[in-house]
């Protein structure tokens, strides 16, 4: 995060808002090859605890996944998690303003730290499943579910030490707190509209692809 970008009332450093924020919108941009050419994949994450303190982020990717060969020890990762977000007109406000963009995520740099394989990779994805499910889940994936023999092998497991992390909260602070709140209901009502309608549209036009 430089001196000057994003302002300061747009900033979010404490560790817990960032946790929030990545537990709450756990799948993840992560971009590898940082240094030349890029990979990038949508990966979920899940957030821990390393060596002295420092944030590691957990996940994995299909070994056929081309970025898999770029998640080794030692290699250099980037990451983006994208919260709600959304175009805001100025006819939310009762004032003049200009139009913008809200949204809210965290970006961050990394390393990759080790690699998960065989038993430690079925547990992460316990562990994935029952974090990522919640309290109102009521399956429970269990690590000697027999289903793991058939695609264990199949994926890359691996486990960033994240080295730099910072947020960004553009919920109109900086217009005044009013403004702020209005800016913020206005995003939380503006979630899932018309989300069903794009989800089927999706689903015809990859029935088409197919036939």
């Amino acid at each position: 995060m430089s001196e000057h970008y994003p302002l300061p009332p747009f900033r979010i450093r404490q560790r817990a808002a960032l946790l929030r924020i990545i537990e709450t919108y756990p799948l993840a941009t992560l971009i590898s090859g940082i240094d030349g050419a890029n990979d990038i994949s949508l990966v979920p994450l899940l957030a821990g605890e390393g060596p002295e303190g420092t944030m590691t982020l957990t996940g994995h990717v299909d070994r056929n996944n081309p970025q898999a060969s770029k998640l080794v020890p030692g290699e250099n990762v980037a990451f983006v998690f994208n919260g709600p977000d959304s175009y805001a007109s100025p006819d939310i406000y009762d004032d003049a303003q200009l139009p913008g963009w809200l949204y809210v995520m965290v970006r961050g740099t990394g390393t990759i730290r080790r690699t998960i394989e065989g038993a430690d990779a079925i547990d992460m994805l316990c562990e994935a499943s029952a974090r990522f499910g919640g309290v109102g889940q009521s399956f429970s994936l269990r690590n000697d579910d027999p289903r793991f023999g058939q695609f264990i092998g199949g994926i890359s497991g691996f486990e960033i030490e994240v080295s730099e992390i910072n947020g960004i909260a553009k919920l109109a602070q900086d217009k005044g707190p009013l403004h702020a709140k209005r800016a913020s209901r206005f995003l939380a009502d503006e979630i899932g509209k018309g989300v069903p309608a794009f989800l089927e549209q999706m689903l015809e036009g990859s029935a088409q692809a197919e036939n």
